[in-house]
């Protein structure tokens, strides 16, 4: 409708179908000068009309079902839409609830996932919000994040490869952190809320922090989760059982670790390449899963407790500096090749 792209067409005698003036993943423009910003070089002209009436998303909608089915929500909204075409529905691939699952459905609309209209800058989410889907600003330019008080969770690589991200401030409502969901983000610290349960795996993988205080509301620790990290100590909450695959993997700098008497069982690889830890107190652990320790190069020697039943296979490999190994007296199998 508007008096500039219809000349336009008139001009060029044919029909015209043409997607935003954006490269993928950035927000569609408003104005000329977002387009500059993006496409500059890339593009011959641009034909400014002036900025845009509406500055969201346009509304996609499937009819090729008995009942309209909104793909990408935008300024035609479901109300408008059930004026004219009666019942209506939202693509179950877009519908979170708040645990931060869907169906399991895929979004059918392009742009609903991944980095998609992703913004560079500092983030602050609005109060309201209940949490954020899996990779909604995967590998965005965001340098700082604020969550609200109501957000509940935080999605599988929400914000994973942003690499300019180095400050997020969390509401004190959030349970659950998804897989990935900072992994790759030089961050220097986070706070994590009293009301935390659940650290998925690669959550914090290749952060920057140097310390981190796990509260005892955490009562899961997932594969990997502060894997190749700067950490230099960490205490484990004693809600925590299982200290799971990988956890403190390749964490270099990582000298001290207190280990509470809740602690059963310690994961394969999860202290391998920990090169400063130089002691570990294992208290009342009975299994120590493979390649746990392996290539503690920092260990010169260790004393399992009583406690422990099962070693698993290779637990010091490549410990070229251990040289004194005390089993205990309840060891009753030692893994091998």
């Amino acid at each position: 409708s508007h008096p500039v792209a219809l000349a336009l067409i008139k001009e060029s005698g044919c029909m015209i179908a043409a997607p935003s003036a954006n490269t993928s993943g950035r927000p569609s423009p408003t104005k000329a000068s977002h387009v500059y910003e993006d496409l500059s070089g890339k593009i011959e002209a641009i034909l400014d009309g002036g900025p845009v009436d509406i500055g969201i998303e346009s509304t996609i909608v499937d009819l090729t079902e008995d009942v309209a089915t909104i793909l990408r929500p935008g300024f035609i909204n479901m109300d408008m839409l059930k004026a004219v075409v009666g019942e209506v529905r939202i693509d179950p691939g877009i519908v979170y609830n708040d645990t931060g699952t869907t169906s399991g459905a895929k979004p059918k609309a392009p742009g609903m996932r991944y980095k998609h209209y992703a913004p560079k800058g500092d983030l602050t989410i609005v109060e309201g919000t209940r949490g954020i889907g899996d990779e909604a600003f995967y590998d965005a330019a965001i340098s700082s994040v604020v969550l609200p008080n109501s957000m509940l969770y935080v999605g599988n690589g929400s914000f994973s490869l942003c690499s300019n991200l180095s400050s997020v401030v969390m509401g004190n409502s959030i349970q659950s952190i998804g897989d990935g969901s900072f992994s790759g983000c030089p961050l220097t610290s986070i706070d994590l809320p009293s009301t935390l349960t659940q650290i998925g795996d690669l959550a914090f993988d290749g952060c920057y922090f140097t310390s981190i205080n796990i509260p005892n509301s955490v009562t899961s620790i997932g594969n990997y989760a502060f894997a190749a990290t700067s950490l230099e100590s960490i205490s484990i909450p004693n809600s925590i059982t299982t200290i799971q695959e990988g956890v403190f993997f390749q964490c270099h700098n990582l000298s001290s670790v207190d280990i509470p008497n809740a602690v059963s069982t310690i994961g394969s690889n999860a202290f391998y390449g920990c090169t400063s830890l130089t002691a570990i107190d294992l208290n009342s652990v009975t299994t120590v899963e493979m390649m746990a320790f392996m290539e503690c190069t920092g260990l010169t020697e260790f004393t399992f407790p009583n406690s422990v039943v099962w070693i698993g296979d290779g637990v010091f490999n490549y410990c070229t500096n251990l040289s004194s190994v005390d089993f205990g007296n309840s060891v009753s199998y030692i893994e091998g090749r």
